[in-house]
């Protein structure tokens, strides 16, 4: 009886490290980054909440105020969705860290969709903090904003 149990400890233990282990790798981090741009195409405001895990700020492209809640997310991008239909995302630059239980990605990003019948497109920038969980790589903290015009030389 007692060795019956051994192979349990190694198997929960085995998907316990697997699970929260997810977010250690530049691979993992583009993945849960790839997520987020898919249920960000799928306009469903209830998709892309769940990306964020309970208690994250969103510091939103078109919103002034720090979004803190799963309600505030949601309503921010029912919102949004219905701003902007068809809105997507590509990633134009990613730079990304890892650390035990998460990792940071921060880059360059393209929004487009149609407004008002037209096609736009927005360059922006973003930070995503995200936590290891046991649903995988949820965001603790997001930070998007619109790609200033430069009106200065640039900075190596």
């Amino acid at each position: 009886m007692k060795y019956t149990f051994l192979p349990l400890l190694f198997i929960s233990t085995a998907i316990f490290t697997q699970t929260y282990a997810s977010c250690n790798t530049t691979a993992a981090v583009q993945q849960a980054d790839q997520i987020w741009a898919t249920a960000l195409a799928t306009h469903n405001p209830k998709t892309i909440t769940n990306q964020y895990a309970k208690g994250a700020v969103l510091l939103a492209t078109y919103e002034n105020n720090p979004i803190t809640t799963q309600t505030g997310i949601k309503n921010y991008f029912t919102s949004l969705f219905q701003t902007i239909p068809q809105l997507q995302v590509h990633y134009n630059k990613e730079i990304i860290y890892t650390f035990p239980g998460g990792a940071v990605s921060s880059g360059l990003y393209t929004f487009s969709g149609k407004q008002n019948g037209k096609v736009v497109s927005t360059p922006g920038r973003f930070t995503f903090v995200y936590e290891a969980t046991p649903n995988g790589c949820l965001l603790i903290a997001h930070h998007s904003s619109v790609l200033p015009v430069r009106n200065y030389p640039a900075v190596s």
